[in-house]
């Protein structure tokens, strides 16, 4: 993945930081962020680069996740089948 950059601009009377991203499924998304100050809007910029760095692309897709989405993944990766064990107890 190439080095995340964002930038800031104004918006009327706010301040908003914004960073692009391409999503797992390829498609481009923008992440904002108001914010009252300029000084404000650059470390929340930071913080969602930083975000995007250590979480991954995926950990943003699962900030607008719906439940049943996640509870698909959840099954499909995380549930397995019980096994019935049998222990028998060895004659003294």
């Amino acid at each position: 993945m190439k080095k995340q950059t964002g930038y800031v601009y104004q918006d009327g009377d706010r301040w908003v930081a914004r960073v692009t991203y391409t999503d797992s499924s390829g498609k481009r998304r923008n992440v904002k962020k108001y914010c009252d100050t300029k000084t404000e809007a650059k470390r929340k910029c930071d913080s969602i680069i930083s975000d995007l760095e250590s979480r991954g692309v995926r950990g943003f897709d699962a900030n607008k996740m719906k439940f049943r989405e996640l509870a698909e993944r959840y099954s499909q990766n995380k549930l397995v089948e019980p096994e019935m064990l049998t222990i028998l107890k060895s004659p003294e």
